[in-house]
């Protein structure tokens, strides 16, 4: 099955999502709140013609939480990845200024490029042992 790769900039008001196809880069905005969670379901069926759709997003301070439950509980494929690796790809290739659409255009190459694995990436607890 073909895959569909969107990349997804969160902030506490709204988010701006980016579809890359044949070239051409599909940029929406969409309000943070339940209706708009739909609204971005409908606009990405709409414009990847098919094929399973996979979301990728970065690390935001919870502000992608509500997101996140919403796209996996209908099933979807969702990588939330660590925001160091995706800064580090946007510079290799050569983006150094910084909007929403441009980070979520990056994240929808990234995700193609990289394929990140579905859930949270890049957040590992680190353990203390105690010296005494």
């Amino acid at each position: 099955m073909v895959h569909r790769h969107f990349g997804i900039d969160v902030s506490a008001k709204d988010f701006r999502v980016c579809f890359v196809f044949r070239g051409k880069a599909y940029v929406e905005g969409f309000s943070n709140t339940a209706e708009g969670f739909d609204h971005l379901v409908e606009w990405a069926r709409e414009v990847a013609l098919g094929g399973r759709l996979r979301f990728c997003l970065e690390h935001t301070g919870g502000y992608e939480s509500e997101l996140v439950g919403y796209l996996q509980s209908r099933g979807f494929y969702v990588s939330v990845v660590d925001s160091s690796q995706s800064h580090h790809f946007r510079l290799s290739l050569g983006k150094r200024g910084k909007s929403d659409a441009g980070d979520a255009y990056c994240l929808s190459l990234y995700s193609k490029e990289r394929q990140p694995k579905s859930g949270i990436q890049g957040r590992t607890p680190i353990s203390v042992t105690s010296n005494s």
